[in-house]
């Protein structure tokens, strides 16, 4: 009478194919993690160019005395989420506090997922236009208009490395591994 069941090699020979094709995968299901990731991560940067853009129209078109677009000209805004999602999140980086708080303000109404972000900021040029975002959540960047690629993934990126990546595809310093 023969006993059914595997032997101990056989089981051993399993294990070990199980073991090499593990060995093989989990790095490429990895890399597509975090190219899902990045991927996000620039939509979100393109989301909030939009919104910015958006906001600067507004904002010319309010005609309000004391901010005008050319306030924004040359600055970078920064934004950190607000204690309570339901409310815009907090900026700086700006000389005219006024100024940024209506940007903010008027973008928050365009795109509320800054809030979800662990850090997002916003260049604008000489014209007070919006030039370039970057936004970094969990470690993970985005930028547009240039789109962050995964080739330059990094740890530790911050929105002040990202910005100059945004306008022309170069770090403002060596990103820190």
């Amino acid at each position: 009478m023969k006993k059914k069941g595997f032997t101990l090699i056989e089981l051993i020979v399993v294990i070990a194919i199980i073991g090499v094709l593990a060995a093989l995968l989990i790095p490429a299901m990895i890399g597509y993690i975090r190219r899902s990731k990045i991927t996000s991560m620039n939509s979100s940067a393109k989301q909030i160019m939009t919104a910015a853009s958006s906001a600067m129209t507004d904002i010319d078109a309010e005609d309000r005395p004391g901010i005008a677009i050319t306030d924004f000209a040359g600055q970078t805004i920064n934004f950190v989420p607000a204690a309570n999602a339901t409310t815009a999140p907090t900026a700086s980086g700006m000389t005219n506090t006024n100024a940024m708080n209506r940007c903010r303000d008027k973008m928050w109404q365009y795109f509320d997922g800054l809030n979800n972000l662990d850090n997002s900021a916003v260049r604008f040029n000489a014209n007070g236009i919006p030039v370039a975002t970057a936004v970094v959540d969990n470690g993970y960047p985005g930028t547009n208009p240039m789109q962050f690629a995964v080739e330059d993934w990094r740890n530790n990126l911050t929105t002040a490395l990202l910005l100059p990546y945004a306008e022309n595809g170069q770090f403002a310093a060596a990103p820190t591994t």
